[in-house]
């Protein structure tokens, strides 16, 4: 598999995302906020949408699943994806906005120029506007930001990634909060990982340890995948006691 975000009807959920070792499903929650398929009992800007969890859950993977596919592409005239800086600059931010909307660098050295060049770049447009991992608390770096849904064609929306609930009440967002895997999920990302082009044989040897490694790593796919890569190029048993998990 590719990685591709497919929009297939499953059960459930209805949404299903290919992320290589198998398929998992996800909320039909995101497609329908970003298509505009509202839901009454829904709290929340409909326009503004946010990716909850702790870190190492694959909020940003979602994110850029969900922009690079190409429904999103095509419903989208103008899709915009920012990396928030820390400390938070709220005009490296523009910058970042008025390069991918435009192609090209802004000239601009104050904030009121930035400001008048950021809006005439999404000015009438319908535009998916990506802000990954969003922190800040502070209203005043928000509102500029959400501005833009005022100068946008119809149909625009804001996707947040942030690891704080508390970041997603404050810009009023509709939540979407990721989950840590299952330990079924969790032993089957980690044996793709780490048997990924070994010998059925090997394999059979190797799961018990493998099987004791993933309890540990409390559902994190980030863990898990970081430990798969590096067992798999690893002697396992040595890596696993280093680790601390001899336990």
């Amino acid at each position: 598999m590719d990685g591709s975000l497919n929009l297939q009807s499953g059960k459930k959920t209805g949404l299903w995302l290919s992320i290589g070792y198998k398929t998992r499903p996800i909320s039909v929650y995101i497609r329908n906020k970003l298509f505009g398929i509202e839901s009454s009992t829904q709290l929340g800007d409909p326009r503004i949408i946010s990716i909850i969890g702790m870190g190492g859950l694959g909020k940003t993977t979602l994110a850029q699943l969900v922009f690079n596919d190409t429904n999103i592409k095509t419903h989208f005239q103008l899709p915009l994806w920012v990396s928030v800086p820390n400390p938070f600059d709220l005009g490296v931010i523009a910058k970042a906005i008025i390069r991918e909307a435009t192609q090209k660098d802004t000239t601009s050295s104050t904030w009121n120029a930035f400001h008048t060049e950021l809006c005439e770049s999404v000015n009438g447009k319908k535009f998916l506007l990506v802000l990954d991992d969003f922190w800040t608390e502070d209203p005043n770096n928000w509102d500029p930001l959400k501005h833009l849904l005022n100068l946008g064609a119809e149909g625009s929306r804001i996707l947040v990634t942030t690891r704080s609930d508390i970041v997603a009440w404050r810009i009023n967002s509709c939540k979407h909060m990721l989950e840590v895997l299952s330990c079924s999920d969790s032993v089957s990302l980690l044996h793709h990982k780490a048997f990924f082009g070994k010998d059925n044989e090997k394999n059979k040897i190797l799961e018990e340890i493998c099987n004791k490694i993933a309890n540990k790593c409390d559902g994190v796919p980030l863990a898990l995948s970081l430990l798969g890569s590096l067992l798999n190029n690893k002697v396992i048993g040595d890596v696993y006691s280093k680790a601390g998990f001899g336990n």
